[in-house]
């Protein structure tokens, strides 16, 4: 018995003593890190964000005369040009593994809009021309603000000031868009 009480007590001051002497002849002046404060809300950035459109790389991928501009006879061509790359297996319409991989290709990630529910509005999993084609022509209506069938670079690109209540338009006139049912499909209201 005192011979396993002399054992543990051998272990334990083997253990404690490094301790001690390790303590003993540690540096001084090592650094310290300082932990960073959250940034106040008067602290935020501040300044233009400028934010690409839904789909606007791909409708600058339908300018052909490099013009910096996409006219309506460009879009009808990149609209047939996409369709036609999108059916991979030339059935005349799409599936929704074919839809997902040309969103991926086209648009650069599935979560970018316009979604499937865009393409597919009767739901059936099977995406037509027309369905694809009026998907498409609601991207171009949406990025082209000045109703004249041509849609600037500058139209695809919105920039908004950082204030305090969040961001701000900083477009001279706020575009209002009708209701569901009201005015021409695509038409926009300006707001008062």
């Amino acid at each position: 018995m005192r011979l396993t009480f002399l054992c543990s007590l051998s272990l334990l001051a083997a253990m404690i003593v490094p301790n001690f002497a390790h303590a003993q002849y540690a540096p001084r002046d090592v650094e310290q890190l300082q932990t960073r404060e959250k940034p106040k809300r008067d602290d935020r950035p501040s300044g233009p964000v400028t934010a690409i459109r839904p789909g606007a790389l791909l409708l600058a991928s339908f300018d052909q005369n490099a013009d910096y501009s996409v006219h309506l006879v460009e879009f009808r061509a990149g609209q047939a040009a996409a369709f036609t790359a999108a059916d991979t297996d030339d059935s005349g319409s799409l599936n929704l593994f074919e839809l997902e991989a040309w969103r991926v290709k086209s648009l650069g990630s599935l979560s970018a809009p316009p979604g499937n529910f865009a393409f597919d509005r009767n739901i059936d999993q099977v995406i037509t021309r027309v369905e694809f084609d009026d998907a498409l022509q609601e991207m171009f209506d949406r990025a082209d603000d000045n109703d004249d069938q041509i849609v600037e670079f500058s139209e695809m690109v919105r920039v908004f000031s950082m204030s305090r209540n969040g961001l701000e338009d900083r477009s001279a006139e706020r575009e209002v868009r009708p209701q569901r049912g009201e005015g021409r499909r695509g038409g926009r209201r300006i707001a008062p």
